[in-house]
């Protein structure tokens, strides 16, 4: 279903998307069809010819996006509690920018008190391509999510595939693991 028809007929659709989403959590189902995700290469930067030089864009269906959102909204007040202070990352009013002030604060404060500052930068790049998705259920179980919730997430996580579309070529789909 395209976003545009949702915003278009929100009015009218609201109820029965309300009771599919609410099916879909009672039976611990995310449907499959929701997975499918479309990958849109973007040039970032470079030559075009170097594959390392394109984001890939998932481009998933409006109705899985729309109730990722409204789970998250449910979920978050859940697990606010065991992410750090210092988590910047997917976090709400937190970024790059706000860990970069909380760093230079503190920086700061230690020339002001002529302590030492030891600083090690790392890049986990496409680290959440690599989660082990047990680990990740085992947390979330762990954390306080049971029953129908958690059997859902267990959905959502799996039989997820995806598949390259460029200038109207598609090519062939893969199952994502991780």
């Amino acid at each position: 279903i395209p976003a545009v028809f949702l915003k278009n007929t929100h009015s009218t659709i609201c109820y029965p998307i309300y009771i599919i989403f609410n099916k879909c959590i009672s039976s611990g189902v995310f449907p499959d069809v929701w997975k499918r995700a479309n990958i849109v290469p973007v040039h970032k930067s470079g030559s075009k010819n170097n594959v390392e030089m394109y984001r890939p864009i998932s481009i998933l269906s409006a109705l899985s996006k729309l109730f990722e959102k409204l789970v998250h909204a449910e979920i978050y007040p859940i697990i606010r509690h065991i992410l750090i202070k210092e988590q910047h990352g997917f976090v709400k009013d937190r970024s790059c920018i706000s860990n970069l002030l909380v760093f230079t604060t503190q920086l700061f404060e230690n020339i002001d008190n002529r302590q030492q500052t030891d600083t090690v930068y790392t890049d986990f790049q496409k680290a959440f391509d690599k989660v082990d998705h047990r680990l990740l259920l085992n947390k979330i179980a762990y954390n306080g999510i049971r029953g129908d919730l958690l059997r859902w997430f267990v959905s959502y996580i799996t039989n997820r595939t995806q598949k390259v579309v460029i200038n109207g070529f598609e090519s062939s789909c893969i199952q994502v693991t991780s």
